[in-house]
């Protein structure tokens, strides 16, 4: 009969050990992940809905608590910025949308940016700036209507441009 050596046993059953409350630690914190990722998206998803529909104080509220959570997803950056644009802050609005961008400089590459930081500049009057996004809009529009309504605005925008020259 063959001794068993008590060292190399108990390794290999502390290793197995070790290996089974890794695993289970894992699932425990991917489940919580998940649940919070949930958590986080039904906020994202009700923020939404709530400045739709002009809800701009609930916004505010929920707004900043995403924030707080997720300072650096654009996302809540961008609603932030239109928040306070809907509710007429538009020194505030200006500053989230920036963040927004330098979060995630590819988001002046999405029309809807474009357009609603053309209407932001325009109404901070920043006439020459608005345009230029309005420009860049007009050439990523989706429709021909959309390129109307941009090409409209920006002969606003240029005779807004011209009368305040004067």
């Amino acid at each position: 009969m063959k001794k068993l050596d008590f060292s190399e046993n108990t390794y290999f059953f502390l290793t197995l050990a070790v290996v089974a409350v890794l695993v289970i630690l894992c699932s425990i914190l991917a489940a919580e992940e998940d649940k919070e990722n949930r958590i986080y998206f039904e906020q994202v998803n009700r923020l939404s809905a709530y400045v739709e529909q002009g809800r701009y104080q609930e916004a505010d509220v929920l707004l900043s608590e995403l924030v707080k959570k997720q300072p650096e997803d654009y996302r809540i950056l961008w609603q932030m910025g239109i928040s306070r644009y809907r509710s007429h802050r538009l020194a505030e609005s200006e500053r989230y949308m920036r963040q927004a961008r330098q979060v995630n400089p590819l988001i002046i590459l999405e029309a809807v940016y474009l357009l609603q930081y053309a209407q932001l500049q325009a109404d901070l009057g920043k006439y020459d700036v608005a345009l230029v996004y309005l420009e860049r809009f007009q050439q990523q529009a989706a429709t021909e209507e959309l390129r109307k309504e941009a090409a409209d605005l920006a002969i606003l925008l240029k005779k807004r441009i011209q009368n305040s020259t004067y």
